[in-house]
């Protein structure tokens, strides 16, 4: 399986679910990062213009991918 970010929100009603399957991945030898977001809702990451935490977790994506894509050469 390749790495795995699993983000998660405060007021999301899916946060114990997020939790759970980081686990599971990370239980099963993947490579998870887990990021937990407090006080923000389902949804913040798509309010970059509004809310710190969303550019912040957006940055913690584009960081994922280019870790996950290092190594790979664009013809």
């Amino acid at each position: 399986m390749p790495p795995a970010l699993v983000m998660s929100a405060g007021y999301d009603p899916l946060q114990d679910e997020d939790q759970a399957y980081a686990d599971k991945l990370a239980v099963a030898g993947v490579e998870v990062q887990h990021c937990h977001y407090e006080g923000m809702m389902h949804g913040f990451i798509t309010m970059p213009g509004l809310l710190d935490k969303a550019r912040e977790a957006l940055s913690e994506c584009a960081q994922a991918l280019r870790k996950a894509f290092s190594g790979y050469t664009v013809f």
